[in-house]
C-alpha cells in the first residue's frame, strides 16, 4: 500500500508541476504585455510633458518679449515726459522773465527766486491733459 500511496502522490506532484508550468507561462505572457503597456503609457506621458513644457517655454518667451516691449515703451514715455517737463520749465521761465521785464523792467527774474524749481515743473504737468498715443 505504501507503493501505491507514493505513486498517487507522485502523480499529484506531476499534475501540480504541469499546473505551475502552465501558470508560469501564462503569467510570463501577461507580464510581457503589462510591461509593454507600462512602457507605452510612460512614453505617452513623457511626450505630453515635453509638449506642455514646450508650450510653457513659448508662453514664457512671449511674455518676456511683451514685458521688454512694455518696459521700453515706459522708458521712452518717461524720457518724453522728462523732455516735456524741461521744455515746460524753460517756457515757464521765459514767460516769467518776459512778464517780469515788462512789468518791472528787471531782467534777472528776481521775483522768481523764491519759487522752487519742482513747483514750477509739477504745476503745469499736473494740469496738463494726457498725451494721445500715436501708434
Amino acid at each position: 500500500m505504501k507503493l501505491e500511496d507514493l505513486q498517487g502522490e507522485a502523480l499529484q506532484l506531476k499534475e501540480a508541476q504541469k499546473t505551475l508550468i502552465w501558470f508560469a507561462t501564462a503569467l510570463k505572457g501577461k507580464r510581457k504585455n503589462l510591461l509593454k503597456k507600462v512602457e507605452k503609457a510612460s512614453n505617452n506621458l513623457l511626450s505630453t510633458c515635453n509638449n506642455a513644457l514646450s508650450v510653457a517655454k513659448d508662453t514664457l518667451d512671449q511674455t518676456a518679449t511683451q514685458c521688454k516691449k512694455k518696459v521700453a515703451t515706459v522708458m521712452n514715455e518717461r524720457k518724453l515726459l522728462k523732455l516735456i517737463a524741461q521744455q515746460l520749465l524753460s517756457l515757464h521761465l521765459l514767460v516769467d522773465k518776459s512778464s517780469t521785464r515788462a512789468t518791472t523792467g528787471v531782467g534777472n527774474n528776481m521775483q522768481c527766486k523764491h519759487l522752487h524749481r519742482s513747483h514750477m515743473v509739477s504745476e503745469p504737468i499736473a494740469n496738463a491733459k494726457p498725451l494721445e498715443r500715436w501708434d
